[in-house]
């Protein structure tokens, strides 16, 4: 297959280029390369040719179900959003916190055929250590903590996963500071009488992680940052050679005031924080700080979302529009280069899980994405084959650019 006149983007190439496919690997790529005898042309003219997508933080609730056929569809949602490598959340329905879980979720994938489909399980489990060895054996890639577990079994996951050669994820959580907040606090918290969720709780976490993990050169991946406080913390440490971290994309360009008078669809964890902390993750993307966007994904039915803002489910949809999402409200408002964005979508998540993807270079996977920047995209149900997604981020709105098509290992799935 010959990908012809795109515009190819990675981290470090902006031309317009052809892409020869063979297999599973691109194996060639110039300009005017001559399409070989019975070779399949695609034209990319006047459009973007990019690495796929990996997210390493997205959520499907019911992975065994066979009634909604939910995983099917949340993979296929993924697709339409320029993602072609997942890594599940461990907080799916089954848990992910045993090496049966982990292999019935990639005996599924085999099963629906669907390929860069990975798995991330928990690294404790009724407060002790997870056999950590016996998951990766499984095929599990990573396994996550939240940082208000016991300070020695934190270090004590970060030894063992230095053992295994892996990253260890971890969730800064501080339970007893974040129990019952909703909201970030901040004026729109106060203005709506909301129990809040100081930022600090977020930088104290991350504070403790990087102490405990001095003298140990493990891997570690701070699954989320939202805040200056933190953003700062980082910069001033010395011991964040071995941190990469991580911040939703919904916190790029959402603050708490999309929550304004009990607005549910944006009630999400972490939550959106203020403008200032807004506006500082930007800043820390360009000067290094934070290494990768994630989506964050996690469809909720209406139902629970319409309901006091107290009670309502935490998570914002955005699989399906991801891509578009990243390119009407970064790319467009010029906050971010379409370059930088495929560093920390694509080569950032790559390199951190040791996977031959993230770039368009000859020997890598053939996972690429055709984006029309002229194109338009609806952010509505129709844009969703899953039935249970009543959350739509920019629900109603129409995105600039449309994904055209999606290679997956090769194979064309959109």
């Amino acid at each position: 297959m010959l990908i012809k006149s795109g515009t190819v983007v990675d981290f470090q190439t902006e031309e317009v280029l052809d892409v020869r496919i063979v297999g599973n690997k691109i194996e060639e790529i110039g300009k005017e390369l001559f399409p070989k005898q019975e070779e399949k042309i695609i034209d990319a003219s006047g459009c973007y040719v990019l690495p796929g997508l990996i997210d390493l933080n997205f959520h499907i609730d019911d992975v065994a179900s066979k009634k909604n056929e939910a995983f099917e569809k949340s993979i296929k949602d993924a697709y339409r959003g320029g993602i072609t490598t997942v890594l599940i959340a461990p907080d799916c329905q089954p848990n992910i916190d045993d090496e049966f879980a982990a292999s019935f979720i990639l005996s599924k994938s085999k099963l629906e055929n669907f390929q860069n489909i990975l798995i991330c399980a928990n690294g404790t489990k009724d407060g002790s250590l997870n056999n950590v060895s016996t998951l990766f054996k499984s095929g599990v890639k990573a396994v996550s903590v939240k940082s208000d577990i016991n300070s020695n079994l934190l270090r004590r996951m970060f030894q063992y996963t230095k053992t295994q050669t892996a990253p260890l994820f971890i969730s800064p959580t501080n339970s007893s500071l974040e129990e019952s907040g909703v909201i970030h606090d901040g004026e729109v918290s106060a203005l709506m009488g909301l129990p809040s969720l100081p930022s600090f709780a977020e930088s104290s976490e991350v504070g403790k992680i990087l102490e405990v993990g001095k003298g140990i050169d493990s891997s570690l991946f701070i699954e989320y940052v939202t805040s200056k406080e933190t953003i700062d913390l980082l910069k001033r440490s010395d011991n964040k050679d071995n941190i990469t971290a991580g911040t939703p994309a919904i916190n790029l360009f959402l603050c708490d005031k999309a929550c304004d008078k009990f607005n549910t669809l944006y009630k999400t964890f972490p939550p959106l924080r203020s403008e200032k902390d807004k506006d500082g993750l930007i800043d820390g993307i360009k000067e290094g700080i934070i290494n990768i966007i994630s989506s964050n994904h996690h469809g909720i039915k209406h139902t629970e979302k319409d309901k006091p803002f107290e009670l309502a489910e935490n998570g914002v949809a955005v699989s399906a529009i991801y891509l578009q999402l990243l390119f009407t409200k970064l790319v467009e408002e010029n906050l971010l280069s379409l370059k930088e964005i495929t560093k920390v979508t694509s080569k950032n998540p790559a390199d951190l899980l040791g996977l031959n993807k993230g770039r368009i270079q000859v020997g890598y996977d053939a996972d690429l994405v055709i984006l029309n920047p002229k194109g338009n995209t609806k952010a509505d149900l129709q844009q969703f084959l899953s039935t249970s997604v009543g959350n739509i981020a920019m629900f109603e709105e129409n995105l600039k650019s449309k994904v055209n098509q999606v290679f997956v290992m090769g194979e064309e799935v959109l």
